[in-house]
């Protein structure tokens, strides 16, 4: 097999698609740049160096040069001024096009060229901590469990025995929703399709069809012993 010299800088495969001219507009070009971002083994390392980044921090995009090759950003780090980051300092932002999983680079402002390019609204006040979201859970299964119409719809697509376990937190913009998944798309595997249509059951017993690939954000809260950022 060939091998790549390590030094010869490479498109991330999985921001490829956003070479398709449907998905051509910025905004959705920063959200392929989070995706990318949410998948990178540092990315909470590298993030919680910014209290708020994403949250009351609005998620902004740069374009820079540096050392000849021009590209754009999602600001990372640095320092703040007002509403804003302040480009007359070194500021760390972070590259889905460099490398086979995006790479973070420190722009110098006395040397690098940079620029603002998009700015995409923050998800607003943090999620809350672990206690509530395992409460919030809990009610949103009682609520499927005390439902005998829900379970019967459940078993009409899944094996007998089972029971829904996935707990999902959307973002639209600042509006927050967070529920069971009791219904929706699926991926040829079985696992629920985050692009597509889910319905979310709230921990009020209010149910909910939802467009999932609309959202900002995506978290899977608890799933069995698992969580992850989807986007």
């Amino acid at each position: 097999m060939t091998q790549k010299p390590a030094n010869v800088l490479q498109k991330c495969r999985r921001a490829e698609f956003d070479e398709d001219p449907l998905l051509s507009s910025a905004g959705e070009a920063m959200r392929n740049d989070l995706t990318v971002l949410f998948e990178h083994p540092e990315v909470f390392s590298r993030t919680l160096l910014t209290e708020g980044l994403g949250y009351e921090i609005p998620w902004t995009s740069v374009r820079y040069k540096q050392d000849g090759r021009t590209g754009t950003g999602l600001v990372i780090s640095g320092a703040r001024r007002g509403d804003n980051w302040d480009l007359s300092q070194d500021i760390v932002v972070f590259d889905s096009w460099l490398g086979e999983i995006g790479t973070f680079i420190t722009l110098k402002a006395d040397k690098d060229m940079v620029e603002f390019s998009v700015t995409l609204p923050g998800f607003g006040p943090r999620q809350p901590k672990k206690p509530v979201l395992l409460r919030e859970y809990a009610q949103a299964l009682e609520a499927w469990m005390t439902s005998p119409r829900l379970q019967d719809e459940w078993l009409e697509h899944n094996a007998k025995g089972t029971m829904p376990q996935t707990f999902i937190e959307l973002c639209f913009g600042t509006d927050r929703r967070r529920g069971l998944v009791i219904a929706g798309d699926r991926l040829p595997s079985g696992e629920w399709n985050f692009s597509g249509d889910l319905v979310l059951l709230y921990p009020s017993g209010f149910e909910q069809p939802q467009n999932v690939w609309n959202a900002s954000k995506v978290e899977v809260l608890f799933d069995g012993d698992q969580s992850r950022v989807i986007r």
